[in-house]
């Protein structure tokens, strides 16, 4: 019945269950059957009175609900998400730091030059290719503020803030645009490279086609694909291991050890991080600020010049007309145009000589002029190539040299983007036979 105390005065019933009871406690106030008959529509003496079993259990032990044991709770299930996230986070930014480098660092620089260089050539179809690259250099600039958005996702879910599928959803987003970039350029170049104009380039017919492969874009692209199949194996089993249904949510445990692994987890991916960056930039570092054996070396040589007297056993002897000197083309790049170490186009070049102070400007054409020059070509093409010479002669009016005399050689090439680029200057010697 309602207040009856167990053999051992430890529990009471309280018409439904066994509870502790304390000495000091009242004892309760009996009810009598007749009211209790009352309240129920089952009789008091049918109310079945179940007799605990408390064999040995001290007074202190308190028997809990099965339901409510906290024993059952997986925190085994609840720690392996958590420390998933953590490392799955500390590659997204590390992915982020290392394609941050590139693409700021090496990409931007490229496409700038790349820009440059075929605006310089001046054909319709260098024009074209250089403003393919100008939209690929946007495109550029796009990826890397996508990265950052990634850098700070990674952040995000390292913080537990992300559902599963969000970083991996980015990551494969950026592999795309990296993959449609690389398109974009190679399908550019193929164009470029089939519209070659001739006049310009030699080896027009020898050029490989672009793949979009191997462009840097696509290199970053490869980045990423690694960093995905990491990071997104790292989410499909953080999925499987989340023990709720609301994206990924993870459960705490009832004890401190789940946060005790995770913040060892996120010590050890903050040095990994750490260390990871450092490398990255090292690596960077190197491939900007190559280590040659003469660091004060100077740019490559393009093309190769030499000057010497014109020995024809004629003597400097006042006279107008007379012969002064030759500059030989030794070397000229045969695969290149004429900006970047290839043979020059006559049309294009300009020859300047300064003596005793006084400055000429040399004609190809006009004998009448203070300085003139004949071109001793070997193949028609108009190009000055590799194994050819021009030669200086005074003027059919003019005396420039009485004597054995310095002669300062300017060669220039101009044309309408950039007009009046000196490509070599010499010092030669006209020496008079006296």
């Amino acid at each position: 019945m309602v207040g009856e105390l167990s053999e051992d005065g430890n529990w009471i019933w309280d018409g439904d269950n066994w509870v502790p009871h304390s000495a000091e406690e009242a004892p309760p106030q009996e009810i009598e059957t007749s009211e209790l008959a009352v309240e129920s529509s089952v009789p008091a003496e049918t109310l079945p009175v179940p007799s605990p079993e408390f064999n040995s259990l001290p007074n202190s032990i308190l028997v809990t609900s099965p339901a409510f044991n906290p024993l059952m709770i997986p925190i085994e299930e609840s720690n392996t998400p958590k420390v998933l996230k953590i490392i799955s986070g500390a590659f997204g930014i590390l992915m982020s730091v290392v394609l941050l480098l590139f693409i700021l660092g090496l990409v931007v620089g490229v496409n700038s030059d790349n820009i440059s260089y075929y605006q310089n050539e001046g054909s319709s179809s260098a024009n074209d290719y250089a403003d393919a690259i100008g939209v690929v250099q946007i495109l550029t600039y796009i990826q890397a503020i996508f990265v950052f958005g990634i850098l700070i996702a990674s952040i995000m879910t390292i913080l537990d803030k992300t559902a599963w599928w969000v970083l991996p959803a980015l990551i494969t987003v950026l592999i795309f645009i990296f993959a449609g970039t690389s398109y974009y350029l190679a399908d550019a170049g193929n164009v470029y490279l089939d519209s070659c104009d001739s006049e310009i380039y030699a080896n027009c017919g020898d050029q490989k086609e672009e793949s979009m492969f191997v462009q840097d874009h696509m290199f970053s692209g490869y980045c990423g694909l690694f960093g995905l199949s990491i990071i997104g194996i790292l989410s499909l089993i953080t999925k499987a291991k989340s023990s709720k249904k609301n994206d990924g949510a993870l459960e705490v445990a009832a004890n401190g050890e789940t946060s005790k692994a995770a913040n060892r987890t996120l010590a050890i991916s903050i040095v990994v991080i750490v260390i990871g960056a450092l490398f990255a930039f090292m690596v960077f570092n190197a491939l900007m600020n190559p280590v040659t054996e003469d660091s004060n070396e100077s740019s490559p040589i393009l093309q190769q010049f030499v000057g010497r007297d014109m020995d024809v056993g004629a003597d400097l002897s006042g006279d107008v007309g007379e012969p002064l000197i030759a500059v030989d083309l030794e070397w000229a790049d045969p695969n290149s145009n004429f900006k970047n170490g290839g043979p020059l186009r006559w049309d294009l070049l300009k020859v300047e000589i300064t003596i005793d102070g006084t400055d000429y400007t040399c004609s190809m054409s006009n004998s009448l002029s203070d300085c003139v020059v004949d071109k001793m070509e070997t193949n028609v093409d108009g190009y000055w190539s590799q194994g050819e010479s021009i030669l200086f002669y005074e003027g059919s009016d003019s005396n420039l040299c009485s004597d054995t005399c310095i002669v300062e050689v300017l060669l220039i090439v101009t044309d309408s983007s950039n007009p009046d680029r000196v490509i070599k200057q010499l010092e030669v010697v006209a020496q008079s036979d006296d």
